[in-house]
């Protein structure tokens, strides 16, 4: 958003930032002015939010394209280097992993593993095997939103240490 006056015009509507479209979600939690965006204002604002986003990210693509064409520039695609043995067998573990899980899966409701109110041994087990994936995930999304945060929002975040100046070098 910090460059969209390079290659469009203000946005117009009420919901304006990412976080206005939190603010405003959470105001429709709390007033419920209609079920979907057809009927709730706040839902069609924030909708129109995101749609506006989408249509930025294209018109920014498409300006960055022409200013390529305007300066005899093209884009070509960096080369994928190939995946190290340590990367291929991660990637096979993984599946072999999912293809167990699902394979519980499967087994459980085929053998109509009956419980009441609880879920099976089998059911847990199956759903752990990949738990660990799942609790990695907010560990890394808080690294990137750290890694763009300033100094001020490092200095806000009880998970951050900021300010700090280094006294000596090194040794």
């Amino acid at each position: 958003k910090n460059i969209e006056h390079l290659y469009k015009d203000k946005r117009a509507g009420e919901v304006a930032t990412a976080m206005d479209s939190v603010v405003y979600y959470e105001r429709w939690l709390e007033l419920w002015d209609g079920d979907d965006w057809q009927t709730s204002k706040t839902l069609a604002d924030i909708r129109a939010y995101n749609k506006e986003d989408c249509d930025s990210t294209w018109l920014l693509a498409e300006w960055l394209r022409a200013l390529q064409r305007e300066h005899g520039r093209a884009w070509t695609p960096r080369q994928r280097a190939e995946p190290t043995q340590a990367q291929s067998d991660a990637v096979g573990l993984r599946a072999e992993v999912q293809s167990l899980a699902a394979k519980m899966l499967e087994d459980i409701a085929a053998d109509g593993d009956k419980k009441t109110g609880a879920m099976s041994v089998r059911e847990i087990l199956a759903y752990l095997l990949e738990f660990h994936w799942r609790e990695a995930k907010p560990v890394f999304w808080a690294k990137y939103d750290r890694a763009a945060m300033t100094e001020d929002e490092m200095f806000e975040d009880v998970g951050c240490l900021a300010g700090l100046i280094r006294r000596s070098a090194l040794r």
